[in-house]
Order: structure tokens, then sequence, then C-alpha cells
């Protein structure tokens, strides 16, 4: 591209990222180094592992739509328009396998359309082929650039969610997105401003949506590799699936890397693990219920969160007391108990220490009004949360 006269690389370098220069406002050249200082500009960032971006065009034009596109992952791509090739897979879902199908969300209109179609070579191809499609917009101000190397030396590149139609970078990683409102690249070092949004049926418990962290600031990576070890930061309250427990508590580990993972993982394992915490139900599980049980108060440690959903034990931390509603009347008192969850419901567990008293219409102990109780060692909690024993 030609500036004040001069061929200059369009393509250049800040850190380990690439970006394509759109537009150079200010800057002078000095010839004695080859520097270019004092650059002030827009350009197209790469980001590797991102989603395509939406454009303002999806609102400014009414004619443009918001499309997904699924590809096939193939050793070899025979069909440009269905198929992509194992290593362009991983370039924007990072552990795809081959056979595993890859969605594209994106934004186009007519011209887009018809760009596509001329190219001939599937979406993939025309993402890389227009830096407006697969980038996102990025500003910078007082840059110096080595012009021999296209590579920015010294000043800061910054993208910020600012305006009506620029939305957050949305990065997704084995069912995790990492949403990133602002970024800041420099020579040296690039940050993000992030929160991460969990898989596996957990949800906000205030606001029904899904369950998310808010980061703060994290290194970006070029790589897609994420690791943010907070070992005093809270985490929850969040509905663990349609159990009516809420759980919350203190310390996380977010692994999104493929380098380093938390005792006992392998580093290939991307996960959650969860510092201890704890999980009740007494806000949406009523009174009576036979899930009553679900009302208590239970901690946990060491639980994790995966693709598929939370993984973890749950133990009684005192005593619950709760009445059925089959039979009405009936009330049940539990000293100790454990549940194992898994893929975000309960899969069984167990009370133990308990008593029952029973209704008065059923049984009196010796005279009217006098209720009986008796004690119960332990009973069963089915994966239909039925108790049984």
């Amino acid at each position: 591209m030609l500036f004040d006269g001069h061929e200059i690389p369009r393509a250049w370098r800040v850190g380990d990222f690439e970006l394509e220069v759109a537009e150079l406002t200010r800057g002078r050249l000095d010839r004695e180094t080859g520097l270019l200082r004092g650059v002030a500009g827009k350009a197209w960032l790469h980001l590797p592992c991102a989603q395509p971006p939406i454009h303002p065009g999806i609102h400014l034009h009414p004619e443009a739509r918001a499309l997904t596109h699924s590809l096939e992952v193939v050793t070899e791509v025979l069909h440009p328009q269905t198929e992509i090739s194992l290593p362009d897979a991983q370039r924007l879902r990072p552990g795809v396998a081959l056979g595993d199908t890859v969605p594209l969300p994106f934004a186009v209109d007519r011209a887009d359309l018809q760009e596509i179609v001329s190219l001939g070579r599937g979406v993939r191809d025309w993402l890389d082929s227009d830096p407006r499609a697969g980038g996102y917009a990025v500003e910078f101000s007082k840059l110096t650039v080595s012009l021999a190397d296209a590579r920015v030396v010294d000043g800061s590149v910054k993208y910020t969610v600012a305006g009506p139609y620029r939305g957050p970078i949305e990065i997704v990683i084995d069912g995790f997105v990492l949403v990133i409102s602002s970024l800041e690249l420099t020579p040296h070092r690039s940050t993000a401003t992030a929160t991460v949004r969990l898989p596996g049926g957990i949800t906000d418990a205030d606001s029904c949506g899904p369950a998310t962290i808010d980061l703060g600031q994290i290194a970006l990576s070029p790589t897609c590799d994420y690791y943010v070890d907070a070992p005093d930061r809270a985490h929850g309250p969040w509905l663990l699936g349609d159990t009516g427990l809420v759980i919350e508590g203190t310390g996380y580990v977010l692994d999104l890397s493929t380098t380093t993972s938390p005792a006992p993982w392998s580093p290939a394992w991307r996960g959650l693990t969860l510092g201890a915490g704890t999980a009740t139900g007494e806000k949406y599980v009523p009174d009576p219920c036979n899930t009553g049980y679900l009302r208590g108060h239970y901690t946990y440690d060491n639980a994790i969160v995966v693709n598929s959903g939370f993984f973890g034990s749950l133990y009684l931390a005192k005593p619950v007391t709760f009445g059925a509603l089959s039979p009405l009347g009936q009330t049940f008192t539990f000293a100790a108990g454990a549940m194992d969850v898994w893929y975000s419901q309960i899969v069984r567990g167990e009370l133990r220490d308990g008593t029952t008293t029973l209704p008065y219409d059923a049984v009196c102990a010796g005279r009217r009004n006098r209720r009986v109780r008796t004690p119960i060692a332990a009973v069963s909690i089915q994966p239909d949360l039925d108790l049984a024993g």
C-alpha cells in the first residue's frame, strides 16, 4: 500500500498477532532508521479460533442475512462448499476431529453471497480472501513500525466494544465460550478483558441466562491456549441443571490449554475445576416435596465443569428436615448424606442417620394426636430423585 508516496507493507505483526492495515491517517517515515513513527489508523486483526465476526452490514442493510454455514471435517477437501480440512478446522475449533461438523456463523449481504459463489472455493477461503470477513476492526495511534520486518516495535493496538455495531469477540474452546470485550496488543504483551460462558446445562441463578465467570484481564493467546488460576475469586451462584440446586463457592482454575492442567489431569484435559463451595435447593425446591432433601445444605470440593456438564460429589453439611407430598403429612430428617452429580444431574446418593414422623391419620402412639417417630438407617437416592430403602 502507498503512504505519503512510499510503498509500505500492508500486513504487519504486533507481538504474535497479524494485522491487515486498512487505513493510515497519520505517521512519518524515518528514512535513516527505516521506521514509520507516530502511526495512526485502522486495521483488521486476524485472531486464531475466534468466531467470524458479524459486521455492521447486518444492521445497516435490511437485505443482510445472518447465516450459519456447516462444514464437514475431512482429510482431503473435494467439495469446498461443504467440507473443510482438519488443519483449517482446528484453526477455528481446536480439538475437532475428522468427521465432525464445524458451524460458521457469519453475516452476509447479497454482494457477499455473490463473492462466495464467484470465488468458487467455499466459505472458509472467502473468509480468508477478505480481511473484513474474518477479521476484527482495531485502531491504533502513536505506533512505531519497522518497515523491514513489517513489525510493530512500539505502541499498542486496541479493540473495544464501543458503538452500536461492535460486538464482543467470541472464542469457542471445548464448549466454553471466551467472550472478549476489549483487547490491547503490544510488542511484548497482549491482554484482553474477558468473561467465559460455561457449557453443560449450568445457568445463572439470578438471570436464568448462561452461567458466566468474569475473568477480568487475561493474557491473549495466539494459539488458543488459555489458563486462569484464581484461588481467591468467587464462582456462582449457578443453577445446576434442573435439580433446583444453586451452587457457589470460592476459587477456580479455567483450563483451556493443551500444555498444562491442574492435578490430577493430563495436559490435554480442558475444563473448569472448582474450589470449595456449597449447594442448596432451599430457594427453588418447595416444601413439602418428596425431593425436599434437596433443600438441605451441601458442600463440595474438587468438582469440575466440562463440555458435558458438572461432575462432583455433594455432602450434607447439617441435618435436613422436609415434609413429603406422598404420603402427605409425613416428615423426614437426615443427619448425613451424599450425592454424586454427573452431567449436571444427580445420578445416585444416600441419606443416613434419619428418622421419619408418620402422619396423625396414619397411626398414633398409644393415644390420639401422639405422632409415631421411627428411625431410618439409610435410604438411597435414585436417578429419578425418588428415595428407596
